[in-house]
């Protein structure tokens, strides 16, 4: 049984391969993928060696040990925004309505968690994106900007993206959404914040993840082997990833589960590449979940 939980967000700082060890559409050394959807993520089993590595607390009482159990859970960390390159701009935070509703079905459900009543108005507030979400349809081609930039036309990677017609319903998620992202500025910058629709930002991201190719020199003979060259690929950074940790019920360890909660934000890495600066995450609590 769960008794209380806490969001997180992960910000790639440099490009990261959490990898499979297979591959995926010619890639040999594919990301972690989302089976349904192909989506990138992160699997809980990473994120759970980065939080331990970097304790500074019992780790045995919090992540357990071969004969004791955690006192936390965690869950995959899954892709909220991809960093694009766009013309006339360093790069934009993509993402799409299927990403935003999932995000915040996940942030509804941590808020069921939370019964002081400051907690109803940003429930309502998330309530009310959820709606506006199930009834957006962004056609291919188009976009919406958390900006008053929607009548322009953005060129993401290699393509041109006309603005959505902001009609009363699109109005009413930038809206909502520019409300809700303002709470998190020092994860965020709500002015880079693009939404595609779901099958343009699926095909965006498996066209701009970086893949990176190398040959495989033989230790002996120090010249390449046959069949030696092989594709790495990464998540850019600027990307942004979410994720929860539940916390057991355990009355034993409450003080130290308080102290856990409250110490999250760390820099770290993961994946491989450390020795060349790969895989630097900055991990940071929602301010929202106390």
């Amino acid at each position: 049984m769960y008794v209380n939980c806490k969001g997180y967000f992960i910000k790639v700082l440099s490009p990261l391969h959490a990898g499979t060890g297979r591959g995926y559409k010619g890639i040999s050394l594919a990301i972690q993928r989302e089976i349904a959807s192909s989506l990138p993520k992160i699997e809980a089993t990473v994120i759970k060696g980065a939080f331990r590595e970097k304790s500074e607390l019992d780790k045995d009482e919090i992540y357990g040990k071969s004969d004791k159990r955690s006192t936390i859970s965690f869950n995959d960390a899954k892709l909220l925004f991809f960093s694009f390159r766009i013309t006339g701009g360093l790069f934009c935070l993509g993402t799409c309505p299927y990403i935003l509703k999932r995000y915040f079905e996940d942030e509804l459900y941590k808020l069921c968690f939370r019964e002081d009543d400051k907690f109803k108005r940003r429930i309502k507030l998330v309530e009310e994106v959820i709606d506006a979400l199930d009834s957006l349809d962004l056609s291919l081609g188009k976009y919406l900007s958390l900006l008053d930039d929607n009548s322009e036309i953005k060129r993401i990677e290699e393509y041109d993206f006309k603005a959505g017609s902001l009609k009363r319903l699109e109005k009413r998620l930038v809206e909502k959404l520019d409300e809700y992202f303002k709470g998190y500025k020092e994860i965020v910058d709500i002015e880079k914040i693009v939404v595609l629709s779901n099958r343009d930002f699926k095909e965006l991201v498996d066209l701009s993840t970086e893949k990176i190719y190398r040959i495989k020199i033989d230790d002996k003979k120090m010249t390449t082997e046959d069949g030696s060259l092989f594709s790495q690929e990464f998540l850019p950074e600027e990307s942004i990833l979410y994720g929860v940790i539940f916390e057991k019920a355990n009355q034993s360890n409450k003080e130290i589960m308080k102290e856990f909660f409250n110490k999250l934000e760390r820099s770290c890495f993961i994946g491989s590449g450390r020795a060349i600066g790969k895989g630097k995450i900055k991990i940071i609590g929602d301010k929202y979940d106390k």
